[in-house]
């Protein structure tokens, strides 16, 4: 039998400032599922303990960000459907949303992300 997916209710700022509202996938089948099959997202996607993505069933191209555990962002990425990230090995997790919603030059290297449960 297939086990729930987890998702818990979050926030994410982006230098202190409220930016969007957020899920994060709180567990390994969560974080392997990612944004898979979603034609919009309204929500920012938080996959802890994350270094690359894919977008393999993804519907909409998305940006990626790759943060270290102080939330500094590493690497921005958009990505386009049926793609993988670059590795990022520095990277403690990742804030994915859809392209289109956020202005591209907000989410930036050396910007701080941080998730607020």
């Amino acid at each position: 039998m297939r086990q729930p997916v987890e998702l818990a209710d979050a926030f994410v700022t982006l230098d202190g400032e409220p930016l969007a509202h957020a899920v994060v996938a709180s567990d390994r089948g969560a974080r392997r599922r990612g944004a898979r099959g979603v034609t919009h997202m309204t929500d920012m996607l938080v996959l802890p303990k994350t270094r690359h993505v894919h977008t393999f069933g993804c519907k909409v191209p998305l940006g990626v960000a790759f943060c270290a555990e102080d939330g500094r962002v590493l690497k921005v990425q958009r990505m386009e459907p049926r793609r993988m990230s670059a590795w990022v090995p520095q990277a403690k997790f990742v804030v994915e949303w859809e392209w289109d919603a956020i202005p591209e030059d907000l989410i930036v290297e050396g910007r701080s992300l941080a998730v607020a449960l």
